[in-house]
């Protein structure tokens, strides 16, 4: 759809299958190995997508809980503070949340929050969210 796409993950593997995919797909896709957006310094865009870890704990992640697991949200906290100096103006941040995240991660000043989807499964009593938002002037 003439979009461009960036991509940007801290594990360098997840980076070279974001490559081979979108070769595969014959997509143009930046994909860069970057801790949040310490690969991006200086770019802004027009909508900024973080499938973030889903379960924030009351400690330190184990190395086999990474992937899915941040200590007390603070990845999200971080993504949030930093989204907002990369996103152009009237630009959206959309991002994943889950009953198993800290809902106090949502309070951001001056972000505009929207539900955007909602899925609850049932057998586990587990709820995912996509909300979307923006920073008002």
């Amino acid at each position: 759809h003439g979009w461009q796409v960036w991509a940007g993950d801290v594990d360098p593997r997840a980076v070279a299958v974001t490559r081979v995919n979108a070769q595969r797909n014959q997509l143009q896709v930046d994909a860069r190995t970057s801790d949040l957006f310490d690969a991006f310094r200086g770019e802004q865009f027009d909508a900024i997508v973080f499938n973030q870890p889903f379960f924030h704990l009351d400690r330190q992640p184990r190395e086999d809980e990474l992937t899915l697991s941040d200590a007390g949200g603070a990845l999200h906290s971080r993504f949030m503070k930093q989204a907002a100096q990369h996103l152009s103006p009237g630009g959206r941040v959309v991002f994943t949340f889950s009953n198993c995240s800290d809902p106090a991660v949502l309070e951001q000043p001056g972000y505009d929050l929207q539900l955007c989807a909602f899925d609850y499964e049932r057998s586990s009593n587990y709820v995912r969210c996509l909300f979307s938002g923006g920073w008002s002037s």
